[in-house]
């Protein structure tokens, strides 16, 4: 193997060590973009649930127990409404203020999201870029 043959597959092992370094990066941003799809379709959710509030009293309801299981109650009284306002804290507060942090909690995520979007959509074109470096080592250029 020559000088220049060396070179060149020194190079392609760099290129395919930088490609394997932005596709986890790549990965992992898919990964949180995921996330933040579910949080979002969630606070969704608890916003209309908030808006029909009044609708449920009275009315049997399917409560969460997590990992699968459900148990069927009858919501009499609505006492106060637990909301979650960031940094491991929920606080007990009324259907307005939890409306507002669940807007503000979901303006927070969306401007995330966006930012993360941006990051993705640069990463794509790194990657291109790398793929076709990788192609032209690869047929001899």
């Amino acid at each position: 193997m020559g000088e220049e043959e060396k070179k060149a597959a020194e190079e392609l092992e760099k290129l395919r060590y930088l490609q394997e370094l932005y596709m986890q990066e790549y990965n992992a941003v898919l990964g949180k973009l995921s996330e933040y799809a579910a949080d979002s379709a969630a606070m969704e959710r608890n916003r209309e649930v908030l808006n029909n509030i009044d609708k449920i009293k009275g009315n049997n309801i399917l409560l969460n127990l997590e990992g699968g299981s459900y148990i069927e109650v009858k919501v009499s009284d609505i006492a106060g409404i637990l909301t979650y306002v960031g940094a491991g804290y929920i606080i007990e507060t009324d259907k307005e203020n939890a409306s507002r942090i669940l807007e503000t909690n979901s303006k927070r995520v969306e401007e995330l999201a966006k930012k993360l979007t941006a990051e993705k959509e640069k990463l794509e074109g790194i990657l291109t870029d790398i793929e076709f470096e990788i192609e032209g080592y690869s047929s001899g250029r």
